[in-house]
């Protein structure tokens, strides 16, 4: 395959449903958003350069996405459009243990004989 054509992506009803939905919905993550439209773009055969200049990124974003779309096959489309899971090391507490430490009462000091510092 030369270096300009691209893998075709087709969507079945229920994905380009879902999609459009995702790109109309207010409570949609802009970058999710546009991830969907990169998509709907690729599913009409539009190429990545003019996806890229119609949506006003650049042409690795497109390419990239549409190659993790292929890739995540047999998610949600919600799943399929969501961030990777980022490296580092995991968290040392998790939210509940957070929650449960900010919630331990602190111990009173005992009452000073000195001044207050100014």
């Amino acid at each position: 395959m030369p270096a300009h054509e691209t893998n075709p992506i087709y969507l079945s009803e229920g994905e380009r449903r879902d999609l459009e939905a995702l790109v109309r919905q207010q409570a949609c993550t802009q970058h999710v958003a546009l991830r969907a439209r990169i998509v709907l773009l690729a599913s009409e055969g539009v190429g990545i350069q003019p996806s890229a200049t119609r949506l006003g990124i650049a042409r690795t974003m497109v390419r990239n996405w549409r190659r993790r779309w292929l890739a995540r096959t047999g998610n949600r489309v919600a799943e399929r459009l969501a961030d990777a899971p980022r490296p580092g090391t995991p968290a040392t507490y998790s939210a509940e243990d957070a929650c449960a430490i900010i919630a331990l009462p602190v111990p009173s000091s005992p009452a000073s004989t000195s001044p207050p510092a100014r």
